[in-house]
This record gives structure tokens, C-alpha cells and sequence, in this order.
């Protein structure tokens, strides 16, 4: 999201997590870091993610 204007640039799609039937566990986000162009998110339980803020790219993940 731009800070000056709101304007939402990209959003990550979230896996099913949660969902009935899935077996999968919900999502959570412990910890944000910006740094440079990553914004990168640790997982509460296990793993995280990291994002090219500005194409909104899969940079990492487990």
C-alpha cells in the first residue's frame, strides 16, 4: 500500500489455511520487517515469507 495515497499495490494470495477439510493449520504473522524493497512476515508457529514490495513476488518461503 502506498502510505501518501492508500492506494493497495498487490495483496499475497493466502494457501486454504484453516479451512475445513484441508488439514492445513491457520495462518498467522508473528513478526513484520520492511527493509530496502522486502517486506517480510515470520510465521507464529513455523516458517514465514518474504515479498518484493514492489511487484508483490514471492521472494522466499519454507
Amino acid at each position: 500500500m502506498l502510505i501518501n495515497t492508500g492506494k493497495l499495490l498487490w495483496h499475497p494470495t493466502m494457501p486454504t489455511s484453516g479451512v475445513s477439510d484441508t488439514g492445513e493449520r491457520k495462518v498467522g504473522a508473528a513478526e513484520i520487517a520492511i527493509s530496502g524493497g522486502t517486506a517480510s512476515v515470520g510465521g507464529e508457529n513455523d516458517g514465514g515469507t518474504a515479498w518484493d514490495i514492489a511487484t508483490g513476488k514471492q521472494l522466499w518461503k519454507p
